[in-house]
């Protein structure tokens, strides 16, 4: 956890400094905020997991058969290339 420590903040710093601020922030959370919560986890992550730790690395793993790789039985290609795969969509 410490990349975020040391990333953000001159990330910040560059981001206001080059874009500059219109107006201060504000907290402006959606109407039903519940319920876009609900939305996103169903909606995007749940079937996003489903779909790559699910099915793209279970047919790799078909592919790379599986082997001892830092304690699970996976083999590095396939955490790459689903990786990848996550990455471009």
């Amino acid at each position: 956890m410490v990349g975020p420590a040391v990333i953000f903040p001159p990330f910040a710093i560059g981001f206001h400094w080059y874009h500059g601020a219109a107006h201060p922030f504000r907290w402006n959370p959606p109407d039903e905020l519940a319920s876009f919560v609900a939305a996103q986890f169903v909606v995007v992550a749940l079937t996003e997991e489903a779909f790559f730790r699910g099915y793209v690395q279970t047919r790799l793993g078909d592919v790379w058969k599986p082997r001892r790789f830092l304690g699970a039985l996976v083999h590095p290609a396939t955490l790459l290339v689903q990786a990848a795969l996550f990455a471009a969509v």
